[in-house]
């Protein structure tokens, strides 16, 4: 791969005494942690009516199940997000609950939700709960929180569905019901939506939890869930592998910044995207999350060229934009800091986990 011989040329050619104080040998896995869910963040920052979605509360006795706990806010952020860029990516709203202690019944505490809107400056959250009946059967509690005028929507839009095929679409029938009824003005477009079959849903819902931070074994294990989601879908879920794929390409990036070979993975997520066919004229946020690895590798290819021909200006020019797409790439922050000469830094781009090459 070309990224891999112009990393070999630039070992060869440059001493790495000189980088010795500004770039550590191995990656902080908590700081690309932090970049990732940034670089989430970011996505949202300046729009406007942000609309969160929180995890429903399991209403029943026994462990939740992980198609409505984990993969309910997934799907409704998955459904709408294309024509609603306002939608606050989910793995957002799991950190702020985990960092406010959220669980169990406080999931429909309005008070709780309250705080949800607050810490991740939502104008809208999403929450409600469901239970399980003897007959296979879930029934579904939906409401929604206007945070400007304080308002909940009350009664919540309840209904009963079984948890089959049906789900998906009662689920958007739904959610935009509550929005009608909660405001008088549109907030939520409803786009076009091909669903997945139920038993293809809950395998890449049990792959979600594992695939949002850059812990390898756990990335290792959503892989198997979300390949299994795809193939029973027979490769047409675009959900799943967006999913896939982003592992692929996050357990390459670890790999990479170990100073390890990581071509096998990033093959693999490139087969793997070449199954989601976006079909917009603009590709939407969630393709976007996937799609950056890819735009992060051709910059960083042109910012090693660039370095290693002592042109700084191009390869500080070149490794910002890498690391607009892929904030965590720490090879690409060593290049962007000790490239910087005089100018001044760029917004959004931190400099938390420096590598050396």
């Amino acid at each position: 791969m070309k990224i891999i011989a112009f990393s070999v040329f630039f070992l060869l050619l440059y001493p790495q005494t000189i980088l010795a104080n500004k770039c550590q040998s191995k990656p902080s896995l908590a700081a690309m942690d932090s970049s990732f869910l940034s670089y989430l963040g970011q996505q949202t920052q300046s729009r406007k009516g942000k609309i969160a979605i929180m995890p429903f509360f399991d209403n029943h006795v026994g462990n939740p199940d992980d198609i409505i706990y984990y993969g309910v806010p997934f799907l409704i952020y998955e459904i709408f997000s294309p024509a609603n860029p306002h939608i606050i990516h989910p793995y957002l709203s799991f950190a702020t609950i985990s960092k406010l202690g959220i669980s169990k019944e406080k999931l429909i505490d309005k008070e709780a939700v309250k705080q949800v809107a607050e810490k991740l400056n939502a104008n809208y959250v999403v929450f409600g709960n469901y239970q399980h009946s003897f007959a296979k059967t879930v029934r579904v509690m939906i409401n929604v929180y206007d945070k400007s005028k304080n308002k909940f929507l009350a009664p919540a839009v309840e209904y009963s569905t079984d948890v089959d095929d049906s789900f998906f679409d009662l689920m958007k029938i739904n959610v935009v019901l509550a929005f009608k009824k909660l405001t008088k003005h549109k907030v939520l477009k409803s786009p076009s939506y091909t669903a997945p079959t139920m038993k293809a849903f809950r395998f890449y819902s049990k792959g979600l939890p594992l695939a949002d931070s850059y812990n390898k074994s756990d990335l290792e294990l959503a892989a198997l869930w979300f390949e299994k989601g795809l193939k029973e879908n027979y490769h047409k879920y675009d959900d799943a592998a967006l999913a896939l794929a982003r592992v692929h390409f996050m357990i390459a990036l670890i790999q990479k910044l170990n100073g390890n070979d990581y071509s096998q993975h990033w093959t693999n997520g490139q087969k793997t995207l070449s199954y989601a066919k976006y079909r917009y004229n603009k590709m939407p946020i969630k393709y976007k999350i996937s799609h950056r690895y890819i735009e992060n590798q051709s910059f960083a290819v042109q910012a090693l060229a660039a370095y290693v021909v002592k042109n700084y200006s191009r390869a500080n020019q070149h490794a910002a934009s890498g690391l607009k797409a892929v904030p965590e790439d720490g090879v690409l922050q060593t290049i962007y800091r000790v490239t910087l000469g005089k100018n001044k830094p760029i917004n959004n781009i931190g400099i938390n986990n420096p590598i050396c090459f």
